[in-house]
């Protein structure tokens, strides 16, 4: 089931460090981007495949039925031909969550690529305050999370679709009415999508706004000038 897109590892700060520097040209070497935006651009990967991961344990949950089915058939019969199908059955409902999941991942971190890419070079190294900062950071997270309540409040209504889908696709995975009943469930959701897709980037854009905005951070040479 996709039902990811809604809620928008080790693996992932080695990428995002990867494309954090783009080359401006093979002699100058990697022209920097600006660490807060890339910061914010990991947390909204974190989120968005946080988010594809509970729908591939929810859509592996709908395939419950058919593994009980199998497990039932298979110890009364293991070698029969009913086994052997109900297996089979099983692990295509499973197969294509793992699918959906690995999807959804890889549109995760495209969306993560394009926002790093987005990010502006980084400025000459001048310390801002770290409390300010902190600030900046906790209102991003802030803002996130709002808009991922809005985004499961905007999804209440789709409930029923998306739970019929489940079932639907859990009996017959291949089937008409699955692949109608996910392409209802995913069209009631598409409006929360666009909007969390939309706020996402609203907290994105006015957390780098913030740090922007951040003063230099004291140093020790400031405190004492300032004696």
């Amino acid at each position: 089931m996709n039902l990811n897109r809604l809620l928008l590892t080790a693996s992932l700060t080695a990428t995002l460090c990867g494309i954090a520097a783009t080359p401006s040209n093979a002699q100058e070497g990697p022209v920097p981007k600006d660490r807060t935006c890339v910061r914010d651009c990991r947390e909204v990967y974190g989120r968005c495949s946080d988010a594809a991961y509970s729908d591939a344990r929810m859509c592996v949950q709908g395939c419950a039925e058919l593994m009980a089915t199998a497990r039932e058939i298979c110890a009364a019969a293991p070698e029969s031909d009913d086994c052997h199908a109900a297996r089979r059955r099983a692990a295509a409902c499973v197969r294509e969550c793992r699918q959906t999941l690995s999807g959804d991942l890889r549109l995760c971190l495209a969306d993560a690529k394009e926002c790093v890419a987005l990010c502006p070079d980084a400025e000459p190294m001048v310390p801002a305050d770290p409390v300010c900062l902190h600030e900046c950071r906790r209102q991003v997270r802030a803002c996130l999370d709002r808009a991922n309540a809005a985004a499961r409040e905007c999804a209440e209504p789709c409930a029923d679709l998306v739970a019929a889908a489940v079932r639907l696709c859990a009996a017959a995975p291949r089937s008409e009415d699955c692949a109608a009943a996910r392409r209802e469930a995913s069209a009631c959701l598409q409006p929360c999508r666009e909007r969390l897709a939309s706020q996402t980037r609203q907290c994105v854009a006015t957390g780098q706004q913030c740090a922007a905005s951040c003063p230099p951070a004291v140093t020790s040479d400031d405190a004492r000038r300032g004696h």
